[in-house]
């Protein structure tokens, strides 16, 4: 049987949670706007961990794209939108086969 927990313990633990998704939505709104309005759709931020950004692309040729040509232009432009430099590196993977 567990221990029971104290109340602070649950709302550090509350407020932790709610400050990893707000930093989340605050990465994907600065990929969205860095990749541009029609590649938005297919790109989600999976995480940021030592200042590489792991990045899941839906779709084959978008990630070709991404990973070959614009991934220093992509990266300069989120940590633009962020207004500090949190994005060393960005690591494309491929994703979104589990929608077809």
């Amino acid at each position: 049987m567990m221990e029971p927990r104290s109340v602070s313990d649950l709302l550090g633990g509350i407020l932790r949670d709610v400050g990893k998704k707000r930093h989340r939505v605050e990465l994907q709104q600065a990929l969205e706007a860095a990749v541009g309005p029609d590649a938005a759709p297919h790109c989600g931020v999976v995480g940021l961990r030592a200042g590489r950004l792991v990045v899941e692309v839906a779709s084959a040729p978008l990630y070709a794209e991404l990973s070959s040509f614009r991934a220093d232009e992509v990266r300069r432009a989120i940590n633009e939108h962020l207004g500090r430099p949190q994005v060393a590196a960005l690591l494309f993977r491929m994703g979104g086969t589990a929608n077809v």
